[in-house]
């Protein structure tokens, strides 16, 4: 897909949100690299890489990526690095391949909890 839109040059926004583990395999054992935005300019895609968490970072890069995509008339890939705090599906148990004190220490540096700090500390 990347590469027929590449060749295309379309202007197109992709996101993509790294959440550090499959239903059960951490990202390091999913593949080889660094996340996917290393894959971006082999593509020929403009890439930036964001903090998931942080909610005004996030807007910020999707907004720059907008810039980018339209003066250069291109794709730009937006990789969101994130952690998922629930499970992958209600079948899953995730407590069974990450400690629950990690989920919980997750759960105060990220989500509401890390937008109420940015906002707090950028008004």
């Amino acid at each position: 897909m990347y590469l027929v839109l590449s060749e295309q040059r379309v202007c197109l926004i992709f996101d993509g949100a790294e959440p550090r583990f499959a239903i059960s395999t951490p990202i390091i054992d999913q593949y080889a690299g660094d996340g996917i935005a290393s894959r971006g300019p082999g593509y020929g895609l403009d890439t930036i890489r964001v903090d998931g968490n942080d909610t005004l970072a996030v807007w910020s890069a999707v907004r720059e990526a907008r810039r980018r995509a339209v003066e250069g008339k291109k794709g730009v890939l937006v990789e969101a690095m994130t952690y998922r705090v629930g499970h992958h599906s209600t079948s899953d148990d995730s407590s069974k391949y990450r400690p629950v004190e990690e989920v919980q220490e997750w759960n105060v540096v990220g989500g509401w909890s890390a937008l109420g700090h940015s906002l707090s500390a950028n008004l």
